[in-house]
């Protein structure tokens, strides 16, 4: 039985001000839409320059409202992070069945000790049953930083992970067997202002028990760095080929590229452009048990474009495009999408974003097509950032819930 998770957060959840905004800054871009800037309380865009990472430019047709929370399930509590107003992370967490339990725990400043500030908004990912970590590009130091929840208790410090972080990290989980490790392990995926802003790796080293290649962790994996980005990256990790899936919209065009590492030939794909213009950043999420996944992406128009990508052939066909699907309407956000499947059924993806009338839209893939257009919420008093779903099992009912933040 599915349960629709319903959680509103105010703007800045009450942190109020940059905690709902970031921006990239592409200095070496050569196209005409590119610059400094910052963004509003709203997380669209103002042309004056601060440190802050995460936005594609300057130009009106590039104002969008992108993510700017996180949120992992470990050990049936939903984590939530978010920045402040003070730069700082904060989180609050809740059991996944909060709805009725009523907890309403308060945001804490995560490490309240520590005086790191931050220049986007965190990520979070859950692995190994046991572990939680979040990472955050650093303001004052511009590297990725990294703290951890390690059966049920918090680092007492943020470790630097290196790297020159002009975005937000993206993560993902590799299964155990894509390589040599026999865990699921983490991987991290960021753009690097070193690197002509293109995307650097890192993950964790089971032999070390600490993330690749420490002690020198500013030797990130630059191999994917020959392509400047004006977005955060997607990435989509399996245990058989394509093993890397990443996505980003490139700099000088805004079309949506991709390339695929391939396990059986140890090397890259060359990136392919898929064509269209795209503001924001990429989502991409695996469906059936990752033999495909979809992506999402806010056209400059304000169209949520999407298509479907078949894990296998398609990942090494040169010159393959596939078709991009217009879910209409006028949208200011990004999209954020869910998969839920279930033993015997084919899977449901739903896919959220904000209208350009402040309300969070919906439509749902099931059945191999798209149901219709309709609202979640109808509240009188507007959103002004990103809408976030999240995924609980619990497992005591097989219940799966998703939520939105």
């Amino acid at each position: 039985m599915l349960a629709l998770i319903a959680m509103a957060l105010g703007l800045g959840i009450g942190l109020n001000g940059k905690s709902s905004s970031y921006t990239f800054d592409w200095s070496s871009s050569s196209s005409s839409d590119s610059g400094t800037g910052s963004t509003t309380a709203d997380g669209t865009t103002n042309n004056n320059n601060n440190n802050d990472v995460g936005q594609c430019g300057g130009s009106p047709r590039n104002q969008i409202r992108r993510q700017v929370l996180s949120a992992t399930v470990l050990d049936s509590n939903l984590f939530m992070f978010a920045r402040g107003q003070d730069n700082s992370t904060w989180y609050r967490s809740l059991p996944t069945d909060f709805i009725a339990s009523r907890n309403n725990s308060d945001w804490s400043r995560l490490l309240p000790s520590s005086t790191d500030t931050f220049a986007g908004p965190p990520t979070a990912i859950s692995w190994l049953g046991s572990r939680l970590n979040v990472f955050a590009p650093s303001s004052h130091l511009s590297n990725v930083l990294t703290a951890s929840y390690v059966n049920g208790t918090w680092t007492s410090f943020w470790e630097n992970l290196g790297a020159s972080a002009a975005s937000p990290v993206a993560l993902c989980t590799v299964p155990a067997g894509a390589f040599v490790e026999d865990l699921d392990r983490i991987d991290q995926w960021v753009i690097d202002s070193h690197n002509d802003h293109g995307v650097v790796h890192d993950g964790w080293n089971f032999a070390q028990n600490d993330f690749y290649p420490a002690p020198a962790k500013s030797e990130w994996d630059t191999t994917m760095s020959d392509l400047a980005s004006a977005s955060m990256p997607a990435i989509l990790c399996h245990k058989t080929d394509p093993i890397y899936s990443l996505l980003v919209f490139g700099n000088s065009t805004d079309s949506l590229r991709i390339r695929h590492y391939l396990g059986a030939t140890d090397s890259w794909t060359d990136w392919a452009d898929l064509g269209g213009t795209f503001r924001g950043d990429p989502v991409a999420v695996d469906f059936r048990g990752g033999q495909q996944f979809h992506f999402f992406g806010t056209g400059t128009d304000g169209i949520i474009y999407t298509f479907i990508w078949s894990n296998g052939t398609q990942a090494t066909t040169v010159g393959y495009r596939p078709e991009m699907v217009s879910l209409q309407g006028n949208f200011s956000s990004v999209p954020s999408a869910v998969v839920t499947e279930t033993e015997g059924d084919d899977g449901q993806v739903d896919v959220v974003a904000l209208g350009a009338d402040g309300a969070v839209k919906h439509r749902a893939f099931r059945m191999g097509s798209w149901g219709r257009t309709g609202r979640i919420w109808t509240w009188g008093v507007g959103f002004r950032t990103a809408p976030r779903w999240c995924l609980a099992l619990r497992i005591q009912t097989r219940e799966t819930r998703r939520g939105l933040l």
